[in-house]
């Protein structure tokens, strides 16, 4: 697969892009409490990994690591992305990993009613590149309209770069993030994104 996408060839022509010296982020949504990578399965070292979710905020040093809160779809994305034998970014020096719920919720749609007013007031992350293999359910034009423009403004806002994965089942709908304008989304012809 790899040789299909050009990968091989870019990383024989340029060996040291390896994702040395960034920070990623990975929102999951697996369902339940399970969103966290093992650091074992994708072979890097325990202390890169920062996990934040509703009762753990970021900023405030994030969750204790909890084998009874690994996702195994979180695990098989993040083996692709920065795992240490198969990963295109092997040589990331951070990973940033939110529940998705908490994520969209806190981070990028994150408001601030006083009275009667209301501000979007998102909250910055170290996280340039951010992985988001998951979709929202909700197919209804308005929340995709929402979503959009939440995760659209904070791109702009943050030149944030968010890797989406579409729908893994197959028809013409584009869900949420993936709908998003200022983002990439990833997918096959055939609706697997996997």
């Amino acid at each position: 697969m790899l040789d299909d996408l050009g990968f091989t060839a870019l990383r024989v022509l340029h060996p040291e892009l390896t994702g040395a010296g960034q920070t990623v982020a990975q929102p999951e949504a697996s369902g339940g409490t399970a969103y966290k990578v093992s650091p074992s399965s994708v072979g890097q070292a325990s202390s890169l990994f920062h996990y934040y979710d509703s009762t753990h905020a970021y900023g405030t040093g994030g969750a204790a690591f909890s084998a009874s809160e690994v996702s195994g779809h979180a695990n098989t994305v993040a083996s692709h992305l920065y795992g240490a034998t198969n990963g295109g970014a092997p040589g990331v020096q951070s990973v940033e990993n939110f529940d998705a719920n908490y994520f969209y919720n806190s981070i990028v749609a994150h408001t601030v009613t006083v009275g009667r007013t209301t501000t979007w007031q998102p909250v910055a992350i170290a996280s340039p590149i951010v992985n988001q293999s998951f979709i929202f359910t909700d197919t209804s034009a308005s929340i995709i309209a929402q979503v959009s423009f939440f995760y659209d403004a904070y791109a702009n806002h943050y030149g944030t770069l968010f890797i989406n994965g579409l729908n893994n089942g197959s028809g013409s709908l584009t869900n949420a993030p993936a709908s998003m304008y200022n983002g990439i989304a990833v997918g096959q012809s055939d609706g697997s994104h996997s």
